[in-house]
């Protein structure tokens, strides 16, 4: 039989190891606690994996998801800006070369001029023809704006080959229309090809209509010159009329962008509200959190240093 002394040192040293288990199971959770509000202040974020909070990990994962496809929205805009902006600006200088030659034009009519002088006027249009082609050959980044979809090469050159026009000026390109996908449900057109700018109705082209003034003005016939003169104002209209149609599709592009950014704004709103710590809360919790360290640490210590035989007396 055990004597009383035994079963006393027996039932004390039970309820030290009870106490010990308990003590330690204490300090485990408070250092995963204090892991945990470390974690959080580091990332700045509640939720950092679906154990932490299984529906807002998904709210979060879903919203993350959906910014990155956004992101990539606005990286397409950027670039399709940069596409309309040199499209507008290459028409808009075309644009003022047919006032500069309509205006030589007019000069060479109503001014006294002589063989020579009609011919240097000539020659300046050619060259403006020239800067059309040019202009024509605009780039945005390593694409041609007026090239349809053959981006990779320059769409026109004065070549005089058997498909060019009256000013010897080939089109190379196509008739592929670009269109860049800016939200979730709207895609836009971004380019013009050369056909559609260049060809201006009737047979005629910008280029073959520069052509055709140069030389009226160098054979001195006003009929001719006139004619011409009236060909080159169509042509002016006809591109500032291509040029409304680019500046339509940016400011399509300007109310997309910022619907999407808008967007943007509020998914992220979204995601902080589940997924952000708070982080002077978080701050309150983990001293809180450390305080109980400190005493469950305490009371383990305590507990190691008893000696049963102070239960005993």
């Amino acid at each position: 039989m055990y004597s009383n002394t035994q079963i006393r040192s027996q039932f004390v040293a039970r309820q030290i190891s009870l106490s010990h288990s308990a003590v330690n199971r204490s300090v485990a959770a408070r250092q995963a606690a204090i892991a945990r509000l470390q974690e959080q202040l580091t990332t700045g974020k509640q939720i950092n994996r679906p154990s932490d909070d299984a529906p807002g990990f998904s709210i979060a994962d879903a919203m993350s998801t959906s910014l990155r496809r956004y992101e990539q929205y606005e990286r397409t805009i950027t670039g399709a800006r940069l596409w309309l902006d040199e499209s507008e600006s290459a028409l808009s200088g075309i644009s003022d070369i047919l006032t500069d030659a309509y205006e030589e034009g007019i000069r060479t009519i109503n001014a006294t001029m002589n063989s020579d002088d009609l011919e240097a006027s000539a020659q300046e249009i050619e060259g403006w023809l020239t800067m059309v082609v040019d202009r024509l050959n605009a780039k945005a980044g390593n694409e041609y704006v007026f090239a349809g979809g053959k981006t990779t090469a320059a769409p026109f050159a004065i070549d005089n080959s058997a498909s060019a026009d009256a000013a010897g000026v080939t089109y190379y390109g196509d008739d592929l229309s670009l269109t860049r996908t800016i939200t979730d449900d709207l895609d836009l057109p971004i380019n013009l090809t050369g056909l559609a700018i260049n060809d201006v109705g009737s047979g005629d082209t910008i280029t073959s209509v520069l052509q055709e003034l140069a030389d009226a003005v160098r054979s001195g016939n006003t009929t001719a010159i006139e004619t011409a003169l009236e060909k080159t104002t169509g042509a002016r209209n006809h591109v500032l009329g291509r040029t409304a149609e680019i500046g339509s599709v940016s400011n399509r592009m300007q109310i997309a962008e910022g619907q999407l950014q808008e967007t943007i704004t509020l998914a992220t709103a979204r995601r902080s509200r589940v997924e952000d710590a708070d982080v002077a809360e978080t701050i309150t919790e983990l001293q809180l959190q450390q305080l109980r360290m400190q005493a469950a640490t305490q009371a383990l210590l305590s507990i190691q240093q008893l000696d049963i035989t102070n239960f005993l007396t």
